[in-house]
Protein backbone atom coordinates (compact mmCIF):
# COMPACT_ATOMS: atom_id res chain seq x y z
CA UNK A 1 0.00 0.00 0.00
CA UNK A 2 2.94 2.42 1.16
CA UNK A 3 4.56 1.23 -2.18
CA UNK A 4 1.76 2.46 -4.26
CA UNK A 5 0.95 5.56 -2.54
CA UNK A 6 4.84 7.01 -3.07
CA UNK A 7 4.26 5.91 -7.07
CA UNK A 8 0.79 7.98 -6.87
CA UNK A 9 2.55 11.04 -5.34
CA UNK A 10 5.39 10.88 -7.73
CA UNK A 11 2.80 10.32 -10.66
CA UNK A 12 1.32 13.32 -9.25
CA UNK A 13 4.25 15.25 -8.83
CA UNK A 14 5.59 14.64 -12.49
CA UNK A 15 2.26 15.61 -13.70
CA UNK A 16 2.25 19.33 -11.66
CA UNK A 17 6.24 19.43 -13.35
CA UNK A 18 4.71 18.93 -16.86
CA UNK A 19 2.31 21.57 -16.73
CA UNK A 20 4.61 23.87 -15.74
CA UNK A 21 4.85 27.09 -18.46
CA UNK A 22 6.81 30.13 -19.10
CA UNK A 23 5.11 32.69 -17.51
CA UNK A 24 3.68 30.76 -15.05
CA UNK A 25 3.77 31.66 -11.27
CA UNK A 26 4.52 30.47 -8.09
CA UNK A 27 5.88 31.09 -4.43
CA UNK A 28 8.23 29.56 -1.91
CA UNK A 29 9.85 30.79 0.64
CA UNK A 30 8.01 34.17 1.41
CA UNK A 31 9.06 35.12 -2.35
CA UNK A 32 7.34 35.23 -5.47
CA UNK A 33 8.60 33.78 -8.69
CA UNK A 34 7.55 33.96 -12.21
CA UNK A 35 9.06 31.00 -14.97
CA UNK A 36 11.05 32.57 -17.76
CA UNK A 37 12.19 29.36 -19.63
CA UNK A 38 11.70 25.36 -19.35
CA UNK A 39 15.19 24.40 -20.82
CA UNK A 40 17.19 25.57 -18.82
CA UNK A 41 14.54 26.07 -16.33
CA UNK A 42 15.28 29.67 -14.78
CA UNK A 43 12.70 32.02 -13.18
CA UNK A 44 12.64 35.69 -12.06
CA UNK A 45 12.06 36.72 -8.64
CA UNK A 46 9.06 39.27 -9.18
CA UNK A 47 8.37 40.29 -5.50
CA UNK A 48 7.23 38.73 -2.14
CA UNK A 49 4.24 36.77 -0.98
CA UNK A 50 2.74 37.82 1.96
CA UNK A 51 4.41 40.73 4.50
CA UNK A 52 6.86 43.01 3.12
CA UNK A 53 10.54 41.49 3.89
CA UNK A 54 13.01 42.95 6.79
CA UNK A 55 16.13 42.60 8.26
CA UNK A 56 18.83 41.02 6.03
CA UNK A 57 17.55 39.13 2.50
CA UNK A 58 19.62 36.74 0.94
CA UNK A 59 18.27 36.25 -2.93
CA UNK A 60 18.45 32.40 -3.50
CA UNK A 61 19.72 30.94 -6.39
CA UNK A 62 17.33 28.62 -7.03
CA UNK A 63 13.63 27.86 -5.89
CA UNK A 64 11.63 24.94 -6.59
CA UNK A 65 14.21 23.57 -8.81
CA UNK A 66 14.60 26.81 -11.15
CA UNK A 67 17.51 28.78 -11.57
CA UNK A 68 16.83 32.27 -9.83
CA UNK A 69 18.25 34.43 -12.89
CA UNK A 70 16.97 37.84 -12.54
CA UNK A 71 15.04 40.39 -10.25
CA UNK A 72 12.42 42.00 -11.79
CA UNK A 73 10.89 45.39 -11.86
CA UNK A 74 9.89 47.10 -8.68
CA UNK A 75 10.41 43.90 -6.89
CA UNK A 76 10.93 45.18 -3.68
CA UNK A 77 9.95 48.78 -4.19
CA UNK A 78 9.11 50.47 -0.91
CA UNK A 79 10.84 47.72 1.06
CA UNK A 80 11.51 50.59 3.96
CA UNK A 81 12.83 47.76 6.69
CA UNK A 82 15.52 45.71 4.53
CA UNK A 83 18.90 46.46 5.86
CA UNK A 84 20.53 44.01 3.71
CA UNK A 85 20.57 42.19 0.52
CA UNK A 86 23.03 39.69 -0.63
CA UNK A 87 22.41 38.88 -4.82
CA UNK A 88 24.14 35.37 -5.73
CA UNK A 89 25.80 34.45 -8.54
CA UNK A 90 22.69 32.95 -10.25
CA UNK A 91 21.46 36.36 -11.19
CA UNK A 92 21.93 37.89 -14.34
CA UNK A 93 20.08 40.81 -14.07
CA UNK A 94 18.62 43.69 -11.47
CA UNK A 95 15.20 45.02 -12.99
CA UNK A 96 14.57 49.04 -12.83
CA UNK A 97 13.44 49.97 -9.93
CA UNK A 98 14.20 46.63 -8.11
CA UNK A 99 15.04 48.07 -4.64
CA UNK A 100 13.86 51.63 -4.72
CA UNK A 101 13.01 53.37 -1.76
CA UNK A 102 14.15 50.79 0.31
CA UNK A 103 15.32 53.66 2.89
CA UNK A 104 16.88 51.31 5.55
CA UNK A 105 19.15 49.71 3.13
CA UNK A 106 22.51 49.73 4.33
CA UNK A 107 24.71 46.70 2.96
CA UNK A 108 24.21 45.14 -0.92
CA UNK A 109 26.33 42.75 -1.59
CA UNK A 110 25.87 41.81 -5.54
CA UNK A 111 27.73 38.72 -6.61
CA UNK A 112 30.49 38.22 -9.76
CA UNK A 113 27.36 36.84 -12.03
CA UNK A 114 25.27 39.69 -12.38
CA UNK A 115 25.31 41.55 -16.00
CA UNK A 116 22.99 44.34 -15.90
CA UNK A 117 21.43 46.92 -13.44
CA UNK A 118 18.41 48.43 -14.30
CA UNK A 119 17.19 52.42 -14.14
CA UNK A 120 17.15 53.37 -10.06
CA UNK A 121 17.60 50.08 -9.24
CA UNK A 122 19.02 51.16 -5.91
CA UNK A 123 17.32 54.53 -6.26
CA UNK A 124 16.48 56.63 -2.82
CA UNK A 125 18.40 53.60 -0.89
CA UNK A 126 19.17 56.59 1.84
CA UNK A 127 21.02 54.67 4.29
CA UNK A 128 23.17 52.85 1.42
CA UNK A 129 26.91 54.66 2.10
CA UNK A 130 29.05 52.45 -0.45
CA UNK A 131 28.83 49.85 -3.69
CA UNK A 132 30.44 47.22 -4.98
CA UNK A 133 30.23 46.54 -8.71
CA UNK A 134 31.26 43.10 -9.38
CA UNK A 135 33.87 42.64 -12.36
CA UNK A 136 30.84 40.60 -14.28
CA UNK A 137 28.38 44.06 -14.89
CA UNK A 138 28.32 45.29 -18.89
CA UNK A 139 25.27 47.36 -17.72
CA UNK A 140 24.73 50.01 -15.43
CA UNK A 141 22.09 52.34 -16.23
CA UNK A 142 23.15 56.00 -15.50
CA UNK A 143 20.22 56.76 -12.81
CA UNK A 144 20.65 53.14 -10.63
CA UNK A 145 21.80 55.02 -7.41
CA UNK A 146 20.13 58.58 -8.23
CA UNK A 147 18.52 60.07 -5.03
CA UNK A 148 20.59 57.89 -2.51
CA UNK A 149 21.52 60.36 -0.34
CA UNK A 150 24.25 59.03 1.74
CA UNK A 151 26.19 57.42 -1.42
CA UNK A 152 29.58 58.34 -0.46
CA UNK A 153 31.39 55.53 -2.84
CA UNK A 154 30.79 53.27 -6.14
CA UNK A 155 33.93 51.31 -6.34
CA UNK A 156 34.45 49.11 -9.32
CA UNK A 157 36.59 45.46 -9.53
CA UNK A 158 39.52 45.74 -11.70
CA UNK A 159 38.55 43.15 -13.68
CA UNK A 160 35.39 44.64 -15.40
CA UNK A 161 35.79 45.38 -18.55
CA UNK A 162 32.99 47.89 -18.92
CA UNK A 163 33.51 50.40 -15.67
CA UNK A 164 35.85 51.72 -13.93
CA UNK A 165 36.10 53.66 -10.58
CA UNK A 166 38.61 56.49 -9.73
CA UNK A 167 38.42 58.47 -5.72
CA UNK A 168 34.57 56.49 -5.63
CA UNK A 169 33.23 57.92 -8.72
CA UNK A 170 31.89 56.12 -11.68
CA UNK A 171 33.58 55.92 -15.45
CA UNK A 172 33.31 54.27 -18.52
CA UNK A 173 36.14 51.95 -18.42
CA UNK A 174 37.96 53.94 -20.82
CA UNK A 175 37.35 56.91 -19.00
CA UNK A 176 35.66 59.16 -21.25
CA UNK A 177 32.19 59.58 -19.96
CA UNK A 178 31.56 60.22 -16.13
CA UNK A 179 28.48 58.20 -15.42
CA UNK A 180 28.07 59.27 -11.41
CA UNK A 181 29.45 61.36 -8.87
CA UNK A 182 28.11 60.12 -5.25
CA UNK A 183 25.85 62.42 -3.95
CA UNK A 184 27.15 62.43 -0.37
CA UNK A 185 30.93 62.24 -1.52
CA UNK A 186 33.17 64.15 1.35
CA UNK A 187 34.14 67.07 -1.64
CA UNK A 188 33.04 70.64 -1.82
CA UNK A 189 35.27 71.48 -5.75
CA UNK A 190 35.47 68.55 -7.99
CA UNK A 191 37.90 68.59 -11.48
CA UNK A 192 36.46 66.29 -13.77
CA UNK A 193 39.42 64.55 -15.07
CA UNK A 194 41.09 65.20 -18.41
CA UNK A 195 40.09 62.75 -21.10
CA UNK A 196 36.39 62.42 -20.06
CA UNK A 197 34.26 63.56 -23.25
CA UNK A 198 30.86 62.86 -21.51
CA UNK A 199 29.02 64.08 -18.45
CA UNK A 200 26.20 61.66 -18.35
CA UNK A 201 22.34 62.44 -17.25
CA UNK A 202 22.14 63.10 -13.75
CA UNK A 203 26.01 62.15 -13.08
CA UNK A 204 26.03 65.12 -10.33
CA UNK A 205 22.33 64.95 -9.34
CA UNK A 206 21.37 66.14 -5.61
CA UNK A 207 25.18 66.58 -5.16
CA UNK A 208 23.95 69.48 -2.36
CA UNK A 209 27.44 69.37 -0.91
CA UNK A 210 29.57 70.22 -3.84
CA UNK A 211 30.21 73.88 -4.56
CA UNK A 212 32.50 74.01 -7.71
CA UNK A 213 33.57 72.04 -10.64
CA UNK A 214 36.09 72.20 -13.21
CA UNK A 215 35.35 71.13 -16.88
CA UNK A 216 38.40 70.01 -18.77
CA UNK A 217 39.07 70.93 -22.63
CA UNK A 218 37.93 67.34 -23.33
CA UNK A 219 34.22 67.30 -23.11
CA UNK A 220 32.20 67.67 -25.36
CA UNK A 221 28.89 66.80 -24.03
CA UNK A 222 26.96 67.94 -20.98
CA UNK A 223 23.73 65.87 -20.78
CA UNK A 224 20.50 67.16 -19.72
CA UNK A 225 19.89 67.32 -15.98
CA UNK A 226 23.83 66.42 -15.32
CA UNK A 227 23.97 68.78 -12.43
CA UNK A 228 20.11 69.31 -11.19
CA UNK A 229 19.45 70.07 -7.90
CA UNK A 230 22.64 71.00 -7.17
CA UNK A 231 21.62 73.21 -4.09
CA UNK A 232 25.30 74.35 -3.24
CA UNK A 233 27.05 75.11 -6.15
CA UNK A 234 28.15 78.57 -6.55
CA UNK A 235 30.27 77.95 -10.06
CA UNK A 236 31.33 75.95 -13.26
CA UNK A 237 35.09 76.67 -14.34
CA UNK A 238 35.43 75.45 -17.93
CA UNK A 239 39.05 74.87 -18.92
CA UNK A 240 39.42 77.80 -21.72
CA UNK A 241 40.95 75.27 -24.65
CA UNK A 242 37.52 73.29 -24.53
CA UNK A 243 35.63 73.75 -28.14
CA UNK A 244 31.77 73.00 -26.60
CA UNK A 245 31.53 74.79 -23.89
CA UNK A 246 32.40 78.44 -22.08
CA UNK A 247 32.26 79.95 -18.34
CA UNK A 248 31.92 83.38 -17.33
CA UNK A 249 31.60 84.71 -13.72
CA UNK A 250 30.64 81.07 -13.10
CA UNK A 251 28.00 80.97 -15.65
CA UNK A 252 27.92 77.91 -18.38
CA UNK A 253 27.65 78.90 -21.44
CA UNK A 254 28.42 77.22 -25.27
CA UNK A 255 31.31 78.04 -26.50
CA UNK A 256 30.09 80.54 -28.64
CA UNK A 257 28.57 82.09 -25.96
CA UNK A 258 24.68 82.08 -28.04
CA UNK A 259 23.28 79.68 -25.50
CA UNK A 260 23.02 80.31 -21.31
CA UNK A 261 22.78 76.29 -20.31
CA UNK A 262 23.10 76.81 -16.43
CA UNK A 263 23.71 79.44 -13.52
CA UNK A 264 24.88 77.44 -10.54
CA UNK A 265 21.97 77.11 -7.99
CA UNK A 266 23.52 78.81 -5.32
CA UNK A 267 25.79 81.71 -7.01
CA UNK A 268 26.10 84.24 -4.44
CA UNK A 269 24.92 87.09 -6.14
CA UNK A 270 21.25 89.42 -6.18
CA UNK A 271 21.83 90.56 -9.66
CA UNK A 272 22.69 89.11 -13.14
CA UNK A 273 22.70 90.59 -16.48
CA UNK A 274 22.70 88.18 -19.64
CA UNK A 275 25.54 89.12 -21.76
CA UNK A 276 24.62 90.42 -24.98
CA UNK A 277 24.54 87.79 -27.55
CA UNK A 278 23.28 85.31 -26.15
CA UNK A 279 20.38 84.19 -27.90
CA UNK A 280 18.51 81.18 -26.32
CA UNK A 281 17.70 80.94 -22.51
CA UNK A 282 17.83 77.16 -21.68
CA UNK A 283 16.32 75.99 -18.22
CA UNK A 284 19.33 77.56 -16.44
CA UNK A 285 17.79 79.12 -13.08
CA UNK A 286 16.71 76.70 -10.67
CA UNK A 287 15.73 78.21 -7.32
CA UNK A 288 18.70 80.54 -6.85
CA UNK A 289 18.45 81.88 -3.83
CA UNK A 290 18.80 85.43 -3.48
CA UNK A 291 18.05 86.42 -6.94
CA UNK A 292 16.27 89.42 -7.59
CA UNK A 293 16.70 90.65 -10.39
CA UNK A 294 17.75 89.60 -14.46
CA UNK A 295 18.01 91.19 -17.28
CA UNK A 296 17.72 89.87 -20.59
CA UNK A 297 19.60 91.33 -23.31
CA UNK A 298 17.50 92.37 -26.82
CA UNK A 299 20.17 89.54 -28.74
CA UNK A 300 17.88 86.80 -27.13
CA UNK A 301 15.33 85.07 -29.08
CA UNK A 302 13.60 82.34 -27.23
CA UNK A 303 13.19 81.57 -23.73
CA UNK A 304 12.51 78.03 -23.17
CA UNK A 305 10.04 75.91 -21.03
CA UNK A 306 10.47 76.54 -17.20
CA UNK A 307 13.65 78.76 -18.07
CA UNK A 308 13.24 80.25 -13.97
CA UNK A 309 11.94 77.68 -11.64
CA UNK A 310 10.95 78.06 -8.48
CA UNK A 311 13.55 81.39 -7.95
CA UNK A 312 11.36 82.09 -4.80
CA UNK A 313 13.63 85.37 -4.42
CA UNK A 314 13.04 86.37 -8.19
CA UNK A 315 11.17 90.27 -8.69
CA UNK A 316 12.32 91.49 -11.56
CA UNK A 317 13.03 90.16 -15.09
CA UNK A 318 14.00 93.32 -17.50
CA UNK A 319 13.89 92.61 -21.49
CA UNK A 320 15.94 95.20 -23.28
CA UNK A 321 14.70 97.82 -25.32
CA UNK A 322 14.88 96.43 -29.31
CA UNK A 323 14.65 93.16 -28.11
CA UNK A 324 14.72 90.15 -30.78
CA UNK A 325 12.55 87.94 -28.99
CA UNK A 326 10.38 85.73 -30.87
CA UNK A 327 9.39 82.60 -28.38
CA UNK A 328 8.86 81.99 -25.27
CA UNK A 329 7.95 78.09 -23.83
CA UNK A 330 5.81 76.84 -21.92
CA UNK A 331 5.73 78.25 -17.54
CA UNK A 332 9.22 79.99 -18.24
CA UNK A 333 8.99 81.65 -14.32
CA UNK A 334 7.56 78.49 -12.76
CA UNK A 335 6.41 79.54 -9.41
CA UNK A 336 8.67 82.48 -9.50
CA UNK A 337 5.98 83.61 -6.74
CA UNK A 338 7.11 87.10 -6.08
CA UNK A 339 8.07 87.91 -9.87
CA UNK A 340 6.41 91.02 -11.00
CA UNK A 341 4.23 90.73 -14.72
CA UNK A 342 6.74 90.55 -17.55
CA UNK A 343 5.71 92.67 -20.29
CA UNK A 344 6.77 91.04 -23.79
CA UNK A 345 7.17 92.50 -27.60
CA UNK A 346 4.69 92.59 -29.60
CA UNK A 347 4.82 89.73 -31.78
CA UNK A 348 6.44 87.29 -29.19
CA UNK A 349 4.83 84.04 -29.27
CA UNK A 350 3.95 82.13 -25.68
CA UNK A 351 3.19 78.86 -25.92
CA UNK A 352 0.49 77.69 -23.15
Amino acid sequence: MKQKFFFFMMALLFATMAWAAVGDEFAADGLKYKVTSESPKTVELTGYDGARPTGALTVPASANGYAVTSIGDQAFLGCTNLNSVTIPASVRTIGAAAFVACYGLKSVTITAGVTSIGDQAFSKCNSLVSVNIPESVTSLHPMTFDESTNLESITVASGNKHYKSVDGVLFSKDMTTLIKYPIAKKQTNYAIPVGVTKIDTTAFHSCSGLQAVTIPASVTTISRYAFSVCKGMESFTVDAGNKYYKSVDGVLFDKGMTTLILYPENKKSTSYTIPSGVTTIKGAFVRCPGLTTVTIPASVTRIDNMAFVSCADLETVSIAKGSKLKTVGRDPFFRCEKLSPIEYPAGVEVVR
